[in-house]
């Protein structure tokens, strides 16, 4: 805790710069103090590791979610000063009683409430989930800060993303996701737009570290406007990863696909076509590799009779009943969104006409033989034309 109360009432925010050393060994010696929530005594340490802050004596306060470590108060000082360096009035730690929670940094911008939330320990999602619920019912927007130790690198562009992460996605007015991330350590803002995944707990995305100079509240709102360039050749180089992966690595959902895919077509899950990884602004909406449920798609206009024509729909429909559903996430998912998206883009390269409101017509078969070098160069050129944020240019 970086505040708690005197007896008169009166209160300390131990992250002010107001607060030197000495004047809190000062202040220690004078006053007891207690938290403002709980109003139980609090206990100032002044230590050479942590910065100064408060400590309960005992465990029994409620609007404690979780001990916090050096990082955490660290971030939550430095966010607060980065706060106050744009001349907005932000509180620390301002408790609300209604829905018994401490928001570790609290504003009003532009005649709205917000409630930044510095998250450097994994919870559960459903924690999360309860805590912005709590938020949103007193009408006020949480805003969530990811600790950058919880981001997992595993690639070039390609971050570890799993249920836990999902709970931070930014999606305003339903535009590309992104999340925020602060490290106190390095005193810096990483910033992840574009996040496409290709698996379940795989994403590729565009990154930049952004100091605190050059990041402001706004930003949090609006999101940055990241550069995509490149992430196609890195793209390309995980399909040629997958197609080369043994069989003996393949997870139950694959095994099952490269069955009804050998049934279906004759092929195994090496030979599939570009167009079943095809990188979607809306894909993070799926629950499911991006090779599997576009699979599933193709497999689904594989069995149509040339001509034939189809419903978005039932498309929707048959994928749902096989097992496919959206993505748990703290912005809406809706899984006829990226279907729609991928079907136009089916229409796009010439495999479906498209007839009407979410009605296509199947024109060829995406499985028809064709260099994978040749179907690579035209997708990667459809990206550029239609000015995708997934570009393939460098």
């Amino acid at each position: 805790m970086l505040v708690a109360i005197l007896r008169n009432g009166e209160k300390v925010n131990v992250a002010a710069p107001y607060w030197s050393t000495e004047r809190l060994l000062k202040l220690k010696e004078e006053h007891a103090f207690f938290c403002p929530a709980c109003k139980e005594p609090v206990k100032l340490k002044i230590g050479k590791i942590k910065i100064p802050h408060f400590a309960h004596l005992t465990a029994s306060c409620q609007a404690d979610s979780e001990a916090e470590s050096t990082y955490h108060l660290n971030g939550k000082k430095q966010l607060y000063v980065w706060l106050k360096r744009q001349r907005l009035a932000a509180e620390v730690e301002k408790f609300i009683p209604s829905i018994a929670q401490r928001a570790d940094l609290f504003l009003s911008f532009q005649h709205k409430r917000y409630a930044i939330e510095y998250q450097c320990s994994k919870i559960p999602p459903d924690q999360v989930i309860k805590r912005t619920n709590g938020y949103k019912k007193e009408r006020i927007k949480p805003i969530w800060i990811l600790g950058w130790k919880q981001m997992k690198q595993v690639g070039e562009h390609q971050y570890r993303l799993t249920s836990f992460h999902c709970q931070f996605l930014h999606s305003p007015q339903n535009d590309h996701p992104f999340i925020i991330n602060y490290c106190s350590d390095k005193k810096t803002f990483i910033f992840f737009s574009h996040l496409i995944p290709f698996s379940k707990q795989n994403i590729f995305a565009a990154s930049a570290m952004i100091s605190p100079e050059s990041f402001f509240f706004r930003d949090c709102l609006q999101g940055k406007s990241l550069a995509a360039n490149g992430l196609w050749k890195h793209w390309l180089k995980k399909i040629s990863q997958y197609r080369l992966k043994p069989l003996f690595q393949k997870t139950n959902e694959e095994r099952k696909l490269q069955k009804k895919v050998y049934e279906t077509v004759g092929l195994s899950l090496s030979q599939l076509p570009v167009e079943a990884f095809i990188p979607l602004k809306s894909g993070y909406m799926v629950d499911e590799a991006v090779y599997i449920w576009q699979c599933s798609v193709l497999l689904f206009i594989e069995t149509l009779r040339a001509d034939e024509v189809f419903h978005a729909e039932k498309l929707v429909w048959h994928l749902k009943k096989i097992g496919m559903k959206e993505r748990s996430c703290s912005v809406k998912t809706d899984l006829k969104k990226p279907i729609i998206e991928y079907l136009t883009t089916l229409s796009h390269l010439k495999f479906l006409q498209p007839i009407g409101p979410y009605s296509f017509r199947k024109t060829s078969s995406p499985f028809h033989l064709e260099s994978m070098e040749k179907r690579e160069q035209r997708l990667g050129h459809y990206l550029d034309k239609e000015g995708m944020f997934f570009s393939a240019v460098e």
